[in-house]
Formats: C-alpha cells, sequence, structure tokens
C-alpha cells in the first residue's frame, strides 16, 4: 500500500447543511454522524463546532480545535455556495500525527 494513500492519514471531510445535519458521511462516526442518521435522528446527530459556525459566517481558515466527537483536531473549514445556500466543508485530521500537519496544508489548500 501506498504510505500516503488517504486511507492512512486519518483525515475527515464532510460537508454540512445551515441546520448543522450533515450532507455527507463522516468517516469516522458513521453510525451517528451520516446522512442517514442526520435526517432520522436531527436533535442527536447536529455537529455545532467551532470550524462549522466559522464556515457559517463566511470565515475560511485552519484551526486546532475539538471535533464532532470531542478529540483535539486540526480542521480547516470553508464555506461553499450549493443550491443558493451557504454550507461549510470541514476537513480534520487529528493533532497526534505531526507529519501530517504538513501534509493536510498541503491537501487543503492545492484545491
Amino acid at each position: 500500500m501506498n504510505p500516503l494513500s488517504i486511507n492512512t492519514l486519518e483525515v475527515d471531510t464532510y460537508l454540512v447543511g445551515a441546520d448543522g445535519l450533515v450532507r455527507s458521511n463522516t468517516r469516522f462516526s458513521i453510525d451517528k454522524y451520516s446522512v442517514q442518521e442526520s435526517f432520522k435522528y436531527p436533535d442527536l446527530s447536529k455537529i455545532n463546532t467551532e470550524s462549522v459556525s466559522k464556515a457559517l459566517t463566511g470565515e475560511s481558515g485552519i484551526l486546532q480545535t475539538l471535533n464532532y466527537n470531542g478529540l483535539e483536531v486540526l480542521s480547516a473549514y470553508k464555506p461553499v455556495m450549493i443550491f443558493d445556500q451557504k454550507w461549510p466543508i470541514i476537513t480534520e485530521t487529528s493533532v497526534d500525527h505531526k507529519c501530517m500537519r504538513i501534509l493536510f496544508l498541503f491537501f487543503c489548500w492545492s484545491f
């Protein structure tokens, strides 16, 4: 396996609606934060993190914060317009992997 493949990087990228419900499945908590679970149990599946809040106000950036599971991550966030709606796109990786920080920045800002 390629040591730089996306599967080994512990990166999670997901899209969130203005209502805080995911519009794509998360990678690490699909049992709670998936499209299906979001609409089945909306009160239990909202993602209200700092990154989501900032992207909803139109901000873009990278910060060290807690993710939807309460774990410390590096989080890149940006609002995207989809069907005249502003939705946050979030990409996160664990802060425990020092070499991943450099790769994380490269991946986030190269698209």
